[in-house]
C-alpha cells in the first residue's frame, strides 16, 4: 500500500498525501522526483523493505520486525535514501523513465 507511511504506520489519503506527511514528520525527500515515473512503486518497495523484510531503507540493517527497524530508522536518522548507493541506482533505472 503505497499511502502507507514506512516509518510510523500512518495511512494518508493518497500517494502525494504519504510524501507531504513523510517530508513535514519525517525529513523525508524523494531526490529528483519529478523524474519519477511510478512514485507508487517506489513507496511500495519502501513499505515492502521496513514491513516485510524488516531492514532499514538507508543503510539495509536487519531487524526482528517492523517496529525495530522503525526505531533505528529514527534513532539514527536513517529515514533518508542513499542516493549514490548501487542499489538506489537501480532502483531509479527501474521506476524513471
Amino acid at each position: 500500500m503505497p499511502e502507507r507511511c514506512p516509518f510510523d504506520g500512518e495511512v494518508s489519503l493518497s500517494i502525494e498525501s504519504n510524501l507531504e506527511h513523510m517530508a513535514s514528520c519525517h525529513g523525508f525527500f524523494v531526490p529528483y522526483i519529478a523524474d519519477l515515473v511510478q512514485p507508487a512503486e517506489l513507496l511500495m518497495y519502501l513499505v515492502r523493505k521496513v514491513y516485510l523484510g524488516y531492514a532499514c531503507i538507508f543503510c539495509g540493517g536487519a531487524f526482528t520486525s517492523a517496529a525495530a527497524a522503525q526505531a533505528h530508522m529514527q534513532s539514527k536518522v536513517h529515514r533518508i535514501l542513499k542516493s549514490l548507493s548501487l542499489h538506489w541506482l537501480y532502483v531509479v533505472d527501474i521506476l524513471v523513465g
